[in-house]
């Protein structure tokens, strides 16, 4: 029996339900406070200056054959995804706009790590597999894309960490 399409279908459904939670989450701005507002505003604006400057870059690049022979467009629209989470993640952090009033940074943390884990494991697996992480010579979506996800999360982790251990000292002082 195919699994494939059911997992197909997991997967989607995964998706819609995480699209549906993120919605009713991040609409809702309860907890937060006019200054977390503003500098979120600022974090969205600078995530979206850094979505079109990606989007740029990636169609210049693409236009240039020796790289257009080497990164699939694939690779490059969730590169340039990643990118953008990441400024917007790092950004909003440090500038104390990501959490809530009284949240759990913690949280955070063991999701950045969730997803660090098995992305990683994928790595490792293609690497020990292929020795490689390009396809035909070529970087694509699968498996540079868990490449992305590892560095992404782990550099948000990073940054949860860091701003943590700040906030610990200030409030020491």
């Amino acid at each position: 029996m195919d699994l494939s399409n059911v997992v197909i279908a997991v997967v989607i459904l995964a998706c819609i339900v995480m699209v549906l939670l993120a919605t009713r989450y991040t609409t809702d701005q309860k907890g937060f406070d006019e200054m977390q507002l503003k500098k979120r505003g600022d974090a969205f604006r600078i995530g979206f200056f850094t979505l079109l400057a990606c989007v740029l870059l990636m169609l210049f690049l693409n236009s240039l054959d020796s790289f257009a022979e080497k990164v699939t467009v694939d690779f490059m629209l969730i590169a340039s995804i990643m990118i953008t989470a990441c400024v917007f993640g790092v950004y909003s952090i440090w500038k104390d706009a990501f959490f809530r009033m009284n949240e759990n940074p913690k949280t955070y943390l063991g999701i950045c790590f969730a997803v660090v884990f098995p992305n990683a494991i994928v790595l490792i697996g293609e690497l020990k597999q292929h020795g490689t992480l390009l396809k035909d010579g070529k970087v694509t979506f699968t498996p540079c894309g868990n490449l992305l996800n590892v560095v992404t999360f782990t550099i948000i982790a990073i940054t949860i960490i860091i701003k943590m251990i700040v906030n610990r000292r200030e409030e020491k002082e």
